[in-house]
């Protein structure tokens, strides 16, 4: 009957933390799917069709849920690129070639852009970019934009 009763507990142990474990897993697989979904939504895009068109036309495909929208650069008239980050770490360039609307002050400093100027600018090229800055789609190794 001791026997019995040890191997009840045992069992019972076991299942538990087996238990426990399976929840962890499949918080992390939640999250790694809703991650994957982000990344998998951004890829159906055809980052071609935006070339020459207003950036703010591609902001509106992408999924909403982005931690930060920045922009960079120091074009003489203003910022060259519009960085978009996501939560899972994907980060997206947006690259103007020529900016002509964004900035209403030539030479202001960056606090001083207009991020709803600079969604008129045109797209020259988008890239995307998983957490370890490798790059998924929209590749282009020899970029130059002045």
């Amino acid at each position: 009957m001791k026997k019995i009763i040890v191997l009840i507990a045992f069992i019972s142990i076991c299942t538990m933390a087996f238990a426990d474990g399976g929840y962890n897993h499949n918080n992390r697989l939640q999250k790694r799917t809703i991650i994957d979904s982000i990344t998998n939504l951004i890829l159906q895009l055809d980052f071609d069709s935006f070339r020459g068109k207003p950036i703010d036309s591609f902001l509106v495909k992408l999924p909403q849920n982005y931690s930060s929208i920045r922009m960079f650069g120091a074009g003489v008239k203003g910022p060259l690129n519009l960085t978009i980050k996501y939560p899972n770490g994907n980060f997206i360039f947006v690259y103007v070639q020529r900016p002509i609307c964004c900035v209403s002050n030539p030479g202001a400093r960056p606090s001083q852009w207009s991020l709803n100027e600079f969604k008129m600018e045109k797209a020259a090229d988008i890239t995307l970019y998983d957490g370890s800055s490798t790059c998924l789609k929209g590749c282009q190794p020899d970029r130059e934009y002045n």
